[in-house]
């Protein structure tokens, strides 16, 4: 049962916002219309970020859930996604400032970048962010990797709070082979420690690693004007350099992934232009192939700044 001063108003210009308090149980409640799955930004975000601070800096406190007592985290936002993709997420971040973990209840991401946002941005803003970023280096760990979304379900410290957006999880299936390293005498090779903490520290920390994640972990799938752009990043970040200098893709595979980006002759409507003089590559080089060095080169240019 609801008590009367437990429901305020968060906006007297957005009436399908709103924060209501549960007896017995913090419950805050955003309602965004034009949220997505992975985009919670408002229109008035000051004055939703005011009463969702009223309700963190309240005297009253909920329960906590089971979840909260077995961490410390401040903030944990949920997650949905297909198991082996959020499996993906905790094998890649196992631990640091940035993870994803598992409970019972499911998965959530937790990191420092949410508890401490920056002046004037909500957690419920920061965390998008922040998984757009690990989203994409997962993408360039695995090529096939499938984006994991935000349920909108946030816990700080017994109170649970939801931003409503819309599940967009398709159905799918996955094949892995695993196993075990072994010496030439049989004997196991210890597991190597995960890369994932070392690149998403590189991610946090440089611009420009950001903005080509940012990029990668936006869209269910890479297309040609995403792809070009990550390339553009990752050679204007390293010039005077090249990446064939650098070693990091041949001069062959280079011709063949620009020319198939911009051609229409060579990838139809999906090329980034309509119009183009001259004759096609002789290599040229599909989406999916595009996406494989993408992620490869990204992948070799964090590991370069560790």
């Amino acid at each position: 049962m609801e008590g009367a001063s437990g429901q305020s108003a968060a906006s007297s210009t957005d009436s399908q916002r709103r924060v209501t308090r549960a007896a017995g149980h913090n419950r805050s409640e955003v309602r965004l219309s034009a949220a997505s799955s992975q985009s919670a930004t408002s229109t008035s975000a000051a004055g939703l970020g005011s009463v969702l601070a009223t309700a963190l800096n309240g005297t009253t406190r909920g329960r906590a859930s089971d979840a909260d007592s077995l961490s410390s985290v401040k903030v944990k936002a949920w997650l949905r996604g297909h198991d082996f993709d959020l499996q993906d997420l905790i094998n890649l971040l196992p631990g640091g400032e940035t993870r994803v973990v598992k409970v019972e209840d499911g998965h959530y991401l937790e990191s420092i970048e949410i508890d401490e946002p920056p002046d004037g941005v909500p957690f419920y803003e920061a965390a998008p962010r922040v998984l757009r970023r690990i989203n994409g280096l997962a993408r360039a760990r695995n090529p096939n990797f499938e984006l994991v979304e935000l349920t909108g379900n946030y816990s700080t410290d017994g109170w649970d709070h939801t931003v409503v957006s819309m599940a967009s999880i398709k159905a799918r299936a996955r094949i892995q082979a695993t196993g075990v390293v072994r010496k030439p005498n049989g004997a196991v090779l210890p597991a190597q420690p995960a890369d994932g903490p070392a690149r998403a520290q590189v991610a946090a920390s440089t611009p420009a690693v950001d903005e080509a994640l940012d990029i990668m972990g936006q869209l269910d799938v890479l297309s040609w004007p995403q792809l070009y752009k990550v390339f553009e990043i990752v050679r204007a970040d390293i010039k005077p350099q090249s990446l064939v200098d650098l070693g990091w893709a041949s001069a062959d595979e280079i011709s063949a992934f620009t020319g198939s980006a911009n051609r229409p002759d060579v990838s139809g409507t999906r090329a980034r232009h309509a119009r183009m003089g001259g004759a096609p590559p002789h290599r040229q080089m599909s989406e999916e192939g595009a996406r494989e060095l993408i992620s490869r080169l990204v992948t070799t240019w964090i590991d370069s700044k560790r």
